[in-house]
């Protein structure tokens, strides 16, 4: 059974068991956020979509206070001592979102279902907390899993195993979001964030596995003390790094003018509460099912043969096809196919390619460098393209023009993945060499 499964994923034997224990830990993780995520994209419009765009700043604002204190805890405590905190800590701040969802309910000041309407007072507070929470909760949760599979493999064997890792994901997601869909009308939205407390502690247990039976990274000295801020000074004297900073930038920059997009479309589309839930689960149940099929079968063996710079342009190549169907039809459905097409090429190719990039940096950079990528940069791509969709809008410009102002950047983004691709090949090389 072994050998048929190494066949038909690409893999080594003795790939298969901490390949599998990688799988289960971001499984649970994602499992728990795609639970949660039509919860917080629900609560968003019920705050009113015109009130989006300083959600993704007051995210923002959050990273730029926790990614000092992230990197200070890191360098105080063990690595796996500092990832169970961090998502018991999770968990933790779910339950008290769940009391408070809770009381708001009760009290009235919250719908439980049915028909949406804009929330105020207590309830917008607490609605607000909840989206910068569950934004900077995924950032971090999936930051931290992704640092210690560049630390725990090198960049040949991760080309063949991320791929099928993040299968598990899409796994997860595809979970999470077929239960938020199965489940949402019987038990409401805020109980299904049980659920995810319950994954966020089985994910600890699949980490704890991995790094402690199956892979022993390689010790590494800095060249200096780490320090709140070495993940950024790192990132500032590094090129390669500043480029991995600008691709993802672009990545989350049309990703937001997408998102708005969405947001305007189901807003108008659908007014049932249980209904938009239910479309926002169902998308990305269609992207669960087609991303898994290429992480699986398609991605450990691609990436080896055609090299990252491929693998970094599927997404930018799918945007500017995107918005360009967009400025024509911008309905529900061309919606819904741009966001599982994009989503797909993104999962099951360019964020396994994206993070084989950090393979070949040192481990300080990997953690450091990396979540402060993964958290600030991304978040301030989510609020810089907030503030440029909300200043189009004020030149009363349609969805479609807007669309098509987007493709250009996609362009932009496509040359940097070029760059990043022949850029990672160089160092592998060198350190191959060495």
């Amino acid at each position: 059974m072994k050998a048929l499964f190494c066949r038909a994923t690409g893999l080594e034997e003795s790939q298969v068991i901490p390949a599998g224990l990688a799988t289960l830990y971001i499984f649970f993780v994602l499992a728990g956020y795609y639970i949660a995520k039509p919860l917080r994209d629900d609560i968003a419009l019920l705050l009113g979509k015109e009130f989006i765009p300083k959600l993704f700043v007051w995210t923002l604002l959050v990273m730029v206070v926790a990614n000092p204190v992230f990197s200070a805890l890191m360098n105080r405590v063990s690595r796996v001592r500092f990832i169970k905190y961090v998502y018991r800590f999770f968990a933790l701040n779910l339950l008290g979102f769940i009391a408070a969802f809770k009381w708001l309910e009760d009290a009235g000041m919250m719908p439980e279902g049915g028909e949406a309407v804009q929330v105020h007072g207590a309830a917008f507070t607490i609605g607000a907390v909840f989206f910068v929470w569950v934004s900077v909760f995924n950032l971090f949760a999936v930051s931290i899993f992704w640092a210690l599979m560049a630390d725990l493999f090198d960049s040949g064997s991760s080309k063949k195993l991320f791929g099928l890792v993040g299968a598990g994901g899409t796994v997860g997601q595809l979970v999470g979001s077929g239960a938020t869909t199965a489940l949402v009308d019987k038990l409401g939205p805020t109980n299904l964030l049980f659920l995810t407390v319950i994954t966020l502690e089985l994910a600890v247990y699949a980490m704890m596995g991995l790094t402690s039976d199956h892979v022993e990274p390689t010790r590494e000295t800095g060249p200096s003390k780490p320090n709140a801020f070495s993940g950024i000074t790192d990132i500032l004297k590094s090129p390669y790094l500043l480029g991995i900073c600008l691709y993802l930038f672009l990545y989350t920059f049309t990703s937001t003018f997408l998102y708005f997009q969405k947001q305007h479309i189901v807003d108008v589309t659908l007014s049932d509460r249980e209904e938009r839930v239910a479309f926002f689960a169902t998308v990305s149940l269609l992207i669960s099912v087609f991303t898994l099929i290429i992480q699986v079968f398609l991605t450990g063996r691609l990436l080896p043969m055609l090299g990252l710079s491929v693998g970094l342009s599927m997404v930018p190549i799918v945007t500017v096809i995107g918005f360009v169907a967009l400025g024509f039809n911008p309905g529900l459905w061309p919606l819904a196919a741009v966001e599982v097409c994009r989503s797909t090429a993104n999962y099951g190719i360019s964020r396994p390619s994206r993070e084989v990039l950090f393979t070949v940096v040192s481990r300080r950079e990997k953690y450091l460098s990396k979540s402060f990528i993964d958290t600030f940069v991304y978040r301030a791509g989510d609020a810089i393209a907030s503030g440029a969709f909300a200043f189009i809008q004020g030149l009363s410009l349609s969805l479609q023009a807007i669309s098509f102002v987007a493709v250009p950047v996609a362009f932009v983004y496509l040359g940097v993945a070029g760059f990043l691709g022949q850029a990672q090949a160089r160092r592998a090389a060198s350190q191959a060499e060495n």
